[in-house]
This record gives C-alpha cells, structure tokens and sequence, in this order.
C-alpha cells in the first residue's frame, strides 16, 4: 500500500509539473506510456494479485487449500483470517487503479471511475477460487483462469461501451460481501481439514492401488527433493503466465487496426514470463515450512541428506522444466490471439519489411534467437535471485523485487533522453562500462568458485567442467552475434563483453553459499 501510494504521490508531482511547464516531460510517445503506466501498473497488480491470494505460497494445482496451513493454527477466528487479507489485497488493489487515473494513457483510452471497485471485486474473487479445496487435481487453475479471462472481457466491454459509473456500482458492490461469505465459508472447510473428493473417481483408482501400483520408493534422496520441489514450485509460473497471457493480449483488442498497440500487445505476451519469473524466482527459493518473516530455512529441509549444491541442483532443474512449460503456453496463445483479434496481417507486414531490408536467414535467425533469449531470460530470472530467497532475508527478497520493478520504469522513461541527448556518449563508454562488468563477474565468480571448493560444496573436477560449458556457451553466443553483427560500426570486443555479460554464471555460484551459510549459522 505505502508503493502504490508513493506511486500515486509521484504521478500527481509530475502532472503538477507538467501542468506549472505547460509542456509534458519528454516525449509523450509510446515510451512514455509502456514506463509510466503499462509496466508499472500491469506488474504491481499480478504481484499484488499472487500476494495476497498466497499465490506463491505452495502448488497451484493441488485439490487442497492455498492458505498456508500454518495460519489455520493462529489463536484468530476464521473470520479475522479471510478479512484481514482480503481487506488489505481490495483496498491495494483499488488504491493502484485509482493511481492508474493519473498516468498518461493514449489519446482516446482513460481509466472509468467504476474501475477501482472493478479491481477489487476481481481480486476478492480470485481469492475465493485460490483458497477453496476442489475435488480434482488442477481444477482450481481452470476455474481462476477462466474468471480472470471472464474479467478482462467484461473490462474490454465497459472500455468500448463505457457504462455509467452509478450503474456499475450497483452491480459490482454487491460482489464484494459475497466473495467474503463464500471465501469464509471455503476457509472454514479447509481449516478443519475438509478436501472434497470426487466419490467414483477414488473407488475407479482403489482397484489399480491393490494391484501394487503405488508410486515406487524414491531412488535417491535427490530424485525425492526434486519431486518435492515441482510440487512446491514447478506449476506456479506456468499458471501465472496462464493467468496474465490474457491480459497482456486485451490491448490487441482495444488496439483494432493500430500497428503500435498491436506490437506493444504482442511484446507484453512476449515478455510475460520473463517478468512473472522475477517474481516467483524469490518464492522458489524459499522454503514452503517456514513463516513468511521468518529468516533462515526450517531445520525440517536444513537436515535432509543432500548437501547444499544438491538442493541448488533441484531447483535448478524444476526452473528449467517450469520454464519450458510456461513457453508452450506462450507459443499457443501467441498465435491464437494474433488471428483472435485479426491482427496476423499487421505483425506478417511487420516481419516481410524486416526481411526485405536483412534477408531471410538473417530474418529467421534473429527471430529464433529472439525466442531462444527470452527463454533464457525467463529461467535466468527464477535462479538468478535464488541467493536472495536462500538468504533467508525477507527483506532482502522485496528489495530485489522492488528495484528490478524501478530500474526496469527507469530504463523505459529514460531511453528517449538517451537517444536523443546521451546517445553518443553513452556510445563511446559503453565498452568501458560493459568491460568493468565483464571483470567484476568473472572475479566474483572466482571468488565464489573458490569458497565452494573449499567448503567441500563442489568439487575441483565439477568446477572445472561447469567452467568448460559456460566458456563453450560464451563462444557459441559469440559467434552468433558476429555472424548477426558483421560491421565495421560495432567492434567484435565489444561483442565478446556481451556473450560474457549474457551467459549466466556468477548468481548461480552463490546460491549454494548462500544456502549453506544460512543452513549451518
């Protein structure tokens, strides 16, 4: 509540002086509205979202509860256990659309005064369908998939049909006190233990279970954290992909025939699990047992048989698996909402003028590489922070949230004044600057190598082949960029400091330190 309403605070100073100038500050083009209104409020509302429906709190496709089961056990009525949180996530919620009022939108596009009530009664509801326990695995995700698309079209609607505000009210505020009923109502069952159960599909299963074909023991103690981490964590960013890809892809539909929007649309789906990966990347490295401002890992999971790097290794894994699944969600709904909307012919368009002017290969290389890159990026963003969330420092968790958001708004906002006062220069250092960085990874990472060796974390011999394949990824990169960037204008060492800079290595090599140094303090 304290960003959104330092958000609001901000937009208002900026209104205020632009108004006292009589001009807007910079160029109140497409930058202007993707850093002041569509990354700042899109992210904050998905994250206030998974926040305060404990989204990131357990496995999203499970039939149980997402409460945390430690809350069923404070000396507080159900009541005061579904209100609090409720009342907190619709107030934020409503606080944030409010705020999104004064941001600049495109000409002819504003924020309705019935949208904060909107906002709230989604994420009342979207409450509701979290916290209730189903009788089937994954019907939770259906249901609250489709009440999020539902919404999202009722919103399209009121933008084309903009309804009065009286009568919007009438017919959302009743929502409200329902979803509170129905949500204390579904915590109540859950709080006592009561998970519905599908009677005939258990008694078509009990045959198959007396035939011994329960799940065979665990081969190893890491195949067993493995399982136990995709059970945690595997499903939530492809559910919460799932949950935004259809807001992401609205803008087609509001954009018609504007290639700018349609782009600006299409980059957003894009970009979606990148962005979702940030933050469920901090949940996948803390650990389900712990409270929520609790620091340091329960000793239930500090005294397991795997050692440190272990640990690091399964999560590891499920972010890969994690990612690859939310990317084939990406890759149907890309295509489904590009022929939805009818806007294929203007992004083909897009990409035929591409191709005239470097070719075809060219064309489909950078493409794939497009893809590839942000496949990367995204699994790139869930183990990245994996030092942060095996800190055990909450803080430190919403701090790394908190500044990538900001510095992400900054880059947006400031890429005009680069290219139009700063550009050359920042032409000129940027080697400079990528040099320094390229040095400091690679000491930091040595550094960390060493600590690992001699910690007995990691062997020589496995350092020594994880250092071969990064130096095997970096070449490869390299080669590619060359081949893509084959002019004189842009130096082949500059294009080595960015194969460095872009193949992951040292963040990775300090999540097995952090883990260790809070597992044994």
């Amino acid at each position: 509540m304290l960003a959104v309403a330092a958000y609001a605070i901000a937009l208002a100073a900026l209104s205020l002086v632009e108004y006292a100038l009589g001009r807007p500050l910079g160029e109140p083009g497409i930058g202007r509205f993707v850093g002041l209104t569509a990354i700042p409020l899109s992210l904050s509302a998905f994250y206030l979202l998974a926040l305060f429906t404990f989204g990131f709190e357990g496995d999203l496709a499970a039939r149980a509860s997402m409460v945390p089961p430690r809350l069923f056990t404070l000396p507080i009525t159900t009541s005061a256990l579904v209100g609090w949180p409720m009342l907190y996530g619709t107030v934020s919620v409503a606080l944030l659309a409010a705020a999104a009022r004064l941001a600049p939108w495109p000409e002819g596009v504003h924020v309705q005064a019935w949208v904060p009530l909107f906002a709230a009664v989604v994420i009342a509801w979207a409450q509701v369908f979290i916290w209730t326990a189903y009788p089937i695995r994954g019907l939770r995700v259906i249901l609250t998939t489709g009440w999020l698309i539902v919404m999202d079209f009722v919103l399209l609607l009121g933008h084309e049909f903009e309804p009065p505000a009286f009568l919007m009210s009438v017919i959302l505020t009743p929502l409200l006190p329902l979803a509170y009923i129905t949500a204390r109502a579904s915590v109540a069952r859950a709080r006592r233990g009561d998970v519905p159960e599908w009677r005939g599909l258990s008694r078509r299963r009990a045959p198959a279970r007396s035939r011994g074909s329960d799940r065979r023991p665990f081969a190893t103690p890491a195949a067993a954290q493995l399982w136990s981490e995709w059970r945690q964590h595997g499903w939530t960013l492809p559910v919460w992909v799932a949950f935004v890809l259809p807001f992401a892809a609205g803008l087609m539909f509001i954009a018609g025939d504007t290639p700018v929007f349609v782009l600006i649309s299409l980059i957003s789906m894009l970009v979606t699990p990148p962005l979702m990966a940030t933050f469920v990347g901090a949940a996948l490295g803390k650990a389900s047992a712990r409270g929520r401002d609790a620091s340091g890992i329960p000793p239930f999971l500090a005294t397991r048989p795997l050692t440190s790097a272990a640990i690091v290794m399964a999560k590891l894994r499920v972010a890969l698996r994690s990612t690859l699944l939310a990317w084939v969600l990406v890759c149907v709904a890309v295509p489904l909402a590009l022929v939805a909307s009818d806007s294929l012919s203007l992004v083909v368009d897009r990409v035929r003028s591409v191709r005239d002017g470097i070719g075809t290969p060219r064309t489909v290389v950078i493409t794939l590489l497009i893809v590839a890159w942000l496949m990367v990026s995204t699994w790139k963003r869930l183990v990245m922070s994996l030092y942060v969330g095996l800190s055990g420092r909450p803080w430190l968790m919403r701090a790394h949230i908190t500044g990538t958001l900001a510095l992400l708004t900054a880059l947006v906002l400031a890429s005009d004044w680069i290219h139009d006062n700063a550009g050359v220069v920042l032409w000129n250092v940027a080697p400079w600057i990528a040099g320094g960085m390229a040095v400091v990874k690679v000491a930091a990472t040595g550094w960390a190598s060493t600590r690992l060796e001699r910690g007995g974390l990691l062997d020589a011999r496995t350092l020594v082949g994880a250092a071969t394949g990064w130096l095997i990824a970096v070449a490869a990169v390299y080669a590619l960029l060359v081949w893509i960037a084959a002019t004189p204008h842009v130096p082949r060492q500059a294009l080595m400091l960015i194969a460095i800079l872009i193949v992951p290595l040292t963040r990775i090599s300090f999540a097995p330190l952090a883990l260790a140094w809070d597992r044994h303090r």
